[in-house]
């Protein structure tokens, strides 16, 4: 699952790299892996769903949305 598609897996800092601070600006090939790893891995995708989140929360300097 190397960005070109084939070949060995991506390192764990290139993928968290790729999935959250580069999202926005990424090459074909990059988008390509980002999407095989969504496909593979739900439960990462939840995890940066929730990284996401709590760094909006810091930004906005908001506990209101942190559940019980």
């Amino acid at each position: 699952m190397a960005e070109s598609g084939h070949g060995h897996a991506p390192a764990a800092r290139t993928v968290v790299r790729l999935m959250t601070l580069e999202r926005n600006n990424l090459t074909k090939a990059q988008t390509m892996t980002v999407a095989a790893i969504e496909e593979r891995l739900p439960d990462l995708v939840e995890a940066r769903d929730f990284v996401e989140t709590f760094h909006d929360m810091l930004r906005r300097k908001s506990s209101g949305d942190l559940e019980a």
